[in-house]
C-alpha cells in the first residue's frame, strides 16, 4: 500500500514527501521546518525547497495536476485542515477551503515560476463566488433527468449548475 501510495504521488507529477513513507524525505522534512504561515511565505518556501524537476513540472504543467500529490501534502502539513497559522491566514484573506488555499499558493507559485503575475484578490474573489453559489439550492423536476424517472427521488441543481439527487451526485 506504501509503494501505492508514492507512485500514486510520482505518477501525478509531485515529487514531493509521499503521504506514507519508510525512508526519510529531505524535501518534506525541509518542507516542515519552513512552516510558513501566510500565503507569501508559503509561496517562497516551495521555491527554496522543492526539487528542480518538480520545479519544472509546475511551471510548464500548472497547478492542477498536482492537488492530490503536493497539493494534499500542504493542507495536511501546513495546517490548512487543522486551523494551523498558514490556514488561519488565509481563512483571515477570504478563502474557505483548504483545497482553495492549497490550490491558490501551487497557482501562485506556478505563475511566479513563468514570470507571471498572479492575481490573489481575483482567486479569493472566485472561490467566495463558487462557495456562494455552491451554497444554493432548487429543487427541480427529475423526470428531465432521463435516467431519473421515479416521481419519489428529489432532486437539485445548485447555483454552480451541479445537479444532484437527494442519494448523491447526477450527471452534470
Amino acid at each position: 500500500m506504501r509503494a501505492l501510495l508514492f507512485a500514486g504521488a510520482l505518477t501525478l507529477g509531485a515529487a514531493i514527501p509521499a503521504i506514507a513513507q519508510d525512508r526519510p524525505d529531505p524535501v518534506g522534512e525541509s518542507l516542515l521546518e519552513c512552516a510558513p504561515e501566510h500565503f507569501q511565505a508559503a509561496v517562497g518556501c516551495l521555491d527554496a525547497h522543492l526539487p528542480d524537476d518538480t520545479k519544472a513540472t509546475l511551471k510548464a504543467d500548472g497547478a492542477a495536476m498536482f492537488h492530490f500529490g503536493l497539493g494534499m501534502w500542504i493542507r495536511n502539513n501546513w495546517g490548512l485542515w487543522a486551523g494551523g497559522p498558514l490556514g488561519e491566514s488565509m481563512a483571515k484573506q477570504g478563502f474557505m477551503h483548504p483545497d482553495d488555499m492549497s490550490g491558490a499558493i501551487l497557482t501562485a507559485y506556478a505563475a511566479r515560476l513563468r514570470g507571471e503575475e498572479y492575481d490573489l484578490e481575483g482567486d479569493i474573489k472566485r472561490y467566495a463566488e463558487y462557495w456562494e453559489g455552491a451554497s444554493t439550492v432548487e429543487q427541480v423536476d427529475c423526470r428531465d433527468k432521463s435516467d431519473q424517472n421515479d416521481p419519489n427521488i428529489k432532486c437539485f441543481v445548485n447555483g454552480n449548475g451541479h445537479y444532484f439527487t437527494e442519494f448523491g451526485t447526477g450527471d452534470n
